[in-house]
């Protein structure tokens, strides 16, 4: 039943189309139809056939957040960095800012691919 519900799942599978369907098949007709309508009772009790289903869609407050945490999360790798002292070279203390710069536009890229798509 669940796979006759999930052919069309905006549409709610009524007990007599389930059984219509399920004549052809030996097994269904051996249980009976106060056995199918059982099932069909608790399957849709359960929430297994006619749910609503919810389609997730990307929105632009969706977008908003990632891009904040997305700069929140770089601010906080350059401070950590920066409270850590560097990177000791000959030429002095080395921070990645360009490292980190470099993947936060990388970043951006892709949640700009990721909402455009």
């Amino acid at each position: 039943m669940t796979q006759l519900w999930w052919e069309n799942p905006n549409e709610p599978l009524t007990f007599s189309a389930a059984q219509e369907k399920l004549k052809p098949f030996s097994a269904a007709a051996a249980m009976g139809a106060s056995a199918l309508k059982m099932i069909y009772a608790d399957l849709s009790r359960n929430g297994f056939i006619n749910k609503r289903l919810r389609v997730p869609h990307k929105t632009k407050r969706e977008y908003f957040w990632l891009f904040i945490f997305h700069i929140v999360f770089s601010c906080a790798a350059l401070i950590i960095e920066i409270t850590n002292g560097g990177l000791s070279v000959t030429s002095g203390v080395y921070y990645s800012w360009d490292v980190r710069l470099a993947s936060f536009l990388l970043g951006f890229i892709f949640l700009l691919l990721y909402y455009k798509r």
